[in-house]
């Protein structure tokens, strides 16, 4: 899933138990709230440089998830953010 417009934010419970081959979130991105991504299928995600918080279990219960790129503008990083991802390779 690629993202055409921009928002500040992603909600809590937004995609939870949806299922993407893939997704490339917007330029603009700042927060990522709790469990946006909770039990979602998807094996790649990819976060922008704005972001700057991710909340707790954002995307816990990932099961798919492979690769998740983080940059460094990340400063706040919630607990059990990867809980039950076991296929996390990268």
């Amino acid at each position: 899933m690629i993202f055409r417009i921009q928002f500040e934010k992603i909600g809590e419970f937004s995609f939870q138990a949806a299922a993407f081959s893939y997704v490339n979130l917007p330029e603009g991105l700042q927060t990522i709230e709790e469990m946006s991504f909770n039990y979602v299928q998807t094996e790649y995600i990819e976060i922008p440089s704005t972001v700057t918080t991710i909340e707790t279990r954002a995307f816990s219960h990932n099961h798919a998830l492979k690769t998740l790129v983080i940059p460094e503008s990340v400063t706040s990083i919630g607990e059990l953010l990867f809980r039950e991802d076991g296929s996390l390779t990268d």
